[in-house]
C-alpha cells in the first residue's frame, strides 16, 4: 500500500542515493504536489493512501527529479519575494540571491509611494519587475525580453499578482525594444542579465545547465557582453536622477564598475548576498 508517508520515504531515500542537496525537502514537495495535500495535511494524516492517479503522478515526478530536473520545473512555479511565479522553458528559475537586487532598489528608492518609471531588461518570468511593482504602489514598469514565450509567462504572472495594469511588456533585444520616446524616461533600470562565461557553462549544476535557457545564462567569453550593452545605453534612458541596478556574478564587481566608469557612470552603492559576494552594483550619472 502506497501511503503519503511510505511514498515520501521512498523518494527521500532515492534522492539521498543520488546525493541531491535538498533530498528531504524535494521529496516532501513532490509528495504534496502529487497527493494534492498541504504540509499540514501530510503531517497530520501521513497514512492516507494515494490514489492510482496520484501514485502515477508521484512516480513521474520522482523519475524527473532523479534526472536532476529542478522541483520548481516539475511544479511549474517558484516562490520569489514571497510571491509565487509561474515558470516556462524560456524563463530562468528565480534564485534567492536575486532578491538582493530587489532589496537594493527599494532601499535606494526610499519613498515607496513615489511615482516612478521602471525598466527591467531581460525580464524573463517578470519576477523582479513584478516584485518591485508589488512594493511600489505608484510605480509603472516596462519589462523587455527577446523571448515572446518568456513575456507570455511574465504577463500571466503580472495578472496573477494584479500589477498588469501598471506593467508593459516589450519584445526585443535590450534597448532595441524601446521607442525613441523612451529617452530619459526611466527612474530605475534594473537587470539580472546573463553573466556566465562559455567556460563556466561546463561547471554548472545539471539543474541549471540542462533546464535554464542558455540565452539567459551565457554572456560571451568573459561573461560581460550583456553588461556592456546595458551600461552603454543607460545614460540615454535614465532620468536625470535615475539609477541602474545590476545583479552580478561572482567576482565581476570590479569589471562592471570599470565598464560603468568608461560610460560616465559612478558607483552609487553595492550589496552583498548571504555568502558575502558582491551581488549587486548601483550606478548613476
Amino acid at each position: 500500500m502506497a501511503t503519503r508517508a511510505t511514498s515520501f520515504r521512498s523518494a527521500w531515500a532515492r534522492f539521498r542515493e543520488l546525493d541531491l542537496e535538498s533530498a528531504e525537502l524535494d521529496a516532501r514537495l513532490i509528495l504534496c504536489a502529487a497527493a494534492d495535500c498541504s504540509d499540514l495535511n501530510f503531517i497530520t494524516d501521513p497514512d492516507v493512501e494515494l490514489t492510482e492517479a496520484q501514485l502515477k503522478k508521484f512516480d513521474h515526478f520522482v523519475l524527473r527529479r532523479s534526472g536532476r530536473e529542478p522541483v520548481s520545473r516539475l511544479l511549474g512555479e517558484r516562490e520569489f519575494w514571497g510571491l509565487t511565479f509561474g515558470l516556462g522553458s524560456a524563463t530562468l528559475d528565480p534564485r534567492a540571491d536575486t532578491e538582493v537586487l530587489v532589496e537594493a532598489v527599494l532601499e535606494q528608492v526610499g519613498d515607496r509611494q513615489a511615482e516612478l518609471n521602471l525598466l527591467d531588461l531581460g525580464t524573463g518570468s517578470g519576477c523582479i519587475l513584478i516584485a518591485l511593482l508589488h512594493e511600489l504602489g505608484n510605480a509603472r514598469g516596462t519589462g523587455v525580453d527577446v523571448s515572446a514565450e518568456a513575456l507570455r509567462v511574465a504577463g500571466l504572472n503580472a495578472t496573477r499578482h494584479t500589477v498588469d495594469d501598471r506593467a508593459e511588456l516589450q519584445t526585443g533585444s535590450w534597448y532595441q525594444a524601446l521607442p525613441s520616446s523612451a529617452d530619459g524616461l526611466f527612474d530605475v533600470i534594473v537587470s539580472n542579465p546573463p553573466y556566465i562565461t562559455i567556460e563556466e557553462m561546463g561547471h554548472l549544476s545539471p539543474e541549471v545547465a540542462f533546464f535554464d535557457p542558455h540565452t539567459a545564462l551565457v554572456a560571451g567569453v568573459d561573461g560581460l557582453d550583456a553588461y556592456r550593452v546595458i551600461i552603454e545605453g543607460a545614460r540615454r534612458y535614465l532620468s536625470p536622477n535615475g539609477f541602474l541596478a545590476l545583479e552580478l556574478g561572482a567576482g565581476q564587481f570590479d569589471a562592471v564598475r570599470k565598464l560603468g566608469a568608461a560610460a560616465g557612470l559612478r558607483v552609487l552603492g553595492e550589496r552583498n548576498d548571504l555568502s558575502g559576494h558582491k551581488r549587486v552594483i548601483l550606478l548613476a550619472v
